[in-house]
């Protein structure tokens, strides 16, 4: 749908230029977070939340509960990307 709708209203890519790196919107996944997260714990990795880490680590132990519940509501609508650490053990 979001080729057509780009095609509408003539914003469309110039898909025929190999060398230029664009890929059609057709053709992209995108995944919440918790999606990916299964992914990944299905294939065998381990999943950090680099953020959460950063917000564990500069967040006083007695506020940390709180804080976390807000950064998990705020992740989903504010924040476009997610940055995750995936180990293998």
């Amino acid at each position: 749908m979001a080729d057509t709708f780009i095609r509408i209203f003539g914003k469309h890519k110039d898909y025929t230029d190999a060398n230029a790196g664009r890929q059609r919107l057709a053709d992209m996944h995108y995944y919440t977070y918790e999606s990916i997260g299964a992914l990944s714990r299905a294939a065998g990795f381990e999943v950090i939340d680099i953020r959460m880490q950063r917000v564990n680590e500069m967040t006083p132990v007695a506020f940390r509960l709180a804080v976390r519940l807000v950064y998990r509501c705020l992740r989903a609508v504010v924040f476009d990307s997610f940055h995750l650490l995936l180990t293998k053990p």
